[in-house]
């Protein structure tokens, strides 16, 4: 009941201060919108900028990457040129005048009236001799708020509608194609469907278990790996997601046998920069320098497409918005239920994953006969448990992993116990997750057998101390 009524109010107070008065754009806000049925968000539209000239007002639009026809390294081979600066559905720059008509100006205008009385008529597109008649006015929910809606239709058979308090809700694609642009989100109101940033893609509460597989191969090596991702302790700050964690896993070159040829474990610190430069807080169509490489003032030739990336959000079946980043090169998609697949116009694919609450998800790349991925098999979130998770020592089976080549111990699931091989040792304390200390003693023998059968299930450090060094374990109960 907490979440329903945190809901009413935003829409209460979106109804009453964001208002739009039939404006076709709010300048607060950024706009999600979709193809008819499609599960990607097409587009994100928002005012980069205001200025006024005399009477009339001029809002410039954010633009967006595109193909350039006419870019000369177009005939380099597996190589497309993306220029910047290209519109999007709504042009370039809307000027509203004092009579308050609305142009939308890039290469070809077109006119809204969205004052306009019921039957009234105006030239909506005046060099392909296109009009636009306002046949109904109505009310329709929209967002979960009941809005007057204004449809206004042109003499291609088209179908624009205008919502009062939130502007465009439907535009079509291309004329006389019955395929058309709707609204499905408003980013600064929280409304409909929102990209998920950074924050929301790696938010891990503390103690939250990831389990990951993986391998990579080319024609002179290959190897598969598996591993658990333990979060240990949450050091965000305002403009930094980071995290310490523990991995601790298994490396084998048999995918069927999974027989060990080495394990590893070691602690990790994952930091994330949540700032407007971080390209998982970036929209739809903008394009995504990992590795700068320019030629010209505003044309990115991009002859190693894993240098550059596109990002796109789009709805699996479960209702979950996922955002993906890929090669800007690219022909087409596909679209299931649960994935987005980019095909690429030359032998480079890439593909990154990411779904809130569990940062990335997968990773893919391919290059001619060269190929890496990793996936999320499973995760514990809360004491949840979704998808595969090992036992951490069953992950290695019998466990005889450090950071120190002196140092040795077995860890045996079966049993329960820890036996220290080291002589070294002087003290054993074991931690639970949330740093209470839950066994504390010290060790007289050369070998000593600890079994562990007292402690409940749950996630356990286990430190062990000789004259110079610490070694931690992750248990897992």
């Amino acid at each position: 009941m907490k979440r329903f009524y945190y809901l009413v109010m935003v829409i209460v107070f979106s109804n009453n201060i964001y208002s739009q008065s039939w404006a076709p754009i709010n300048s607060f806000e950024k706009y999600n919108y979709k193809i008819s049925n499609s599960d990607t968000i097409a587009c994100t539209i928002f005012v980069d900028s205001i200025r006024v000239i005399g009477s009339d007002s001029l809002l410039y639009l954010n633009t967006v990457y595109d193909k350039c026809d006419t870019c000369t390294c177009n005939n380099q081979p597996y190589t497309t040129a993306y220029s910047s600066g290209h519109s999007q559905f709504l042009k370039k720059v809307i000027k509203r005048d004092n009579n308050n008509v609305f142009t939308f100006s890039d290469t070809v205008n077109f006119y809204l009236q969205p004052y306009a009385l019921l039957n009234t008529t105006w030239v909506f597109d005046s060099i392909n001799n296109i009009n636009a008649v306002v046949v109904n006015i109505g009310e329709q929910i929209i967002f979960g708020i009941v809005d007057s809606i204004k449809t206004i239709i042109l003499s291609t058979g088209d179908t624009i509608c205008l919502s009062k308090q939130f502007g465009i809700i439907q535009f079509p694609v291309i004329l006389s194609n019955d395929q058309y642009y709707r609204l499905v989100g408003i980013e600064g109101s929280n409304l409909g469907l929102i990209t998920p940033k950074a924050n929301d893609l790696f938010n891990y509460p503390v103690g939250s278990i990831f389990q990951y597989k993986g391998g990579y191969g080319d024609p002179g090596i290959s190897f598969y790996y598996i591993y658990q991702m333990t979060v240990l302790e949450n050091l965000s700050q305002a403009d930094t997601i980071k995290y310490r964690v523990q991995k601790i896993g298994k490396r084998y070159e048999n995918p069927y046998t999974m027989e060990s040829t080495g394990y590893f474990s070691y602690f990790d610190t994952i930091t994330i920069l949540n700032n407007s430069q971080n390209y998982l807080n970036s929209y739809t169509n903008n394009l995504i320098s990992l590795s700068p490489i320019y030629y010209g003032a505003n044309i990115c030739c991009f002859p190693s497409p894993n240098e550059f990336k596109t990002l796109t959000s789009f709805v699996d079946s479960s209702g979950v918005l996922i955002r993906t980043t890929n090669n800007v090169i690219i022909q087409q998609y596909e679209i299931s239920s649960t994935y987005i697949q980019f095909l690429s116009d030359n032998f480079d694919r890439y593909r990154i994953s990411f779904v809130p609450g569990l940062g990335q998800v997968s990773f893919d790349y391919f290059k001619f006969e060269q190929g890496w991925n990793e996936y999320l098999q499973g995760y514990i979130i809360n004491g949840d448990t979704t998808g595969n998770i090992y036992n951490s020592a069953l992950l290695a089976n019998i466990s005889t992993i450090s950071n120190n080549e002196n140092f040795e111990f077995i860890l045996d699931s079966k049993t329960n116990n820890l036996e220290i091989m080291t002589s070294s040792i002087l003290h054993l304390s074991i931690y639970d997750v949330l740093g209470k200390l839950v066994y504390n003693n010290s060790i007289n023998n050369k070998s000593e057998i600890v079994n562990l059968s007292f402690l409940k299930s749950g996630i356990y450090l286990i430190v062990l101390f000789d004259k110079n060094n610490r070694h931690t374990i992750k248990y897992l109960k």
